[in-house]
């Protein structure tokens, strides 16, 4: 996707993913759950964090002039 749309006039970045997990605090109906050293913050720390570097080193190695943003749950 980056490639077919790297010099199109219209795109000014791309943001990897959006809300891309519930982090550390998430809502179920009214109620907020905060997990500060749950499973889903290690998520974040871990395999999300290789995914966004991976992700944002495929994308500059692939010569795109574009802004780029992530956006971690938490």
């Amino acid at each position: 996707m980056v490639k077919r749309f790297k010099n199109h006039p219209a795109v000014l970045g791309y943001d990897i993913l959006n809300e891309p997990s519930p982090g550390s605090v998430y809502a179920v109906g009214d109620i907020t759950i905060t997990q500060p050293d749950g499973e889903a913050a290690e998520f974040d720390r871990t395999l999300f964090t290789e995914f966004y570097e991976r992700m944002i080193a495929a994308i500059r190695n692939a010569g795109i002039p574009r802004s780029l943003s992530y956006n971690p749950e938490g």
